[in-house]
């Protein structure tokens, strides 16, 4: 014989589920997502900013495309002759 799959968890039909889900005994198990780290970014010249915020879920359109992205705001003293290029270590 064939043996047959286990039939899926229906939370509306399984009350262990919804026991499970909503034991206060059980809230210690629950996955916690830690805070991002702190922030700083180092320019080219050893310069250390500390970002102001981050714009986050923004609509960015490239081309037939649009990306959900966030963006870091920096505040700091600009030279129109130096651009800003950022990239990852």
């Amino acid at each position: 014989t064939v043996p047959n799959p286990p039939k899926p968890v229906n939370p509306e039909e399984d009350e262990c589920v919804e026991e499970t889900y909503t034991d206060p005994n059980h809230a210690e198990y629950n996955i916690k997502v830690p805070p991002p780290p702190p922030m700083t970014l180092e320019f080219a010249n050893r310069a250390i900013c500390t970002p102001d915020g981050i714009a986050r879920d923004v609509f960015v359109p490239v081309g037939k495309f649009t990306f959900l992205v966030d963006f870091v705001v920096v505040d700091y003293e600009s030279d129109p002759r130096v651009p800003l290029i950022l990239g990852r270590p």
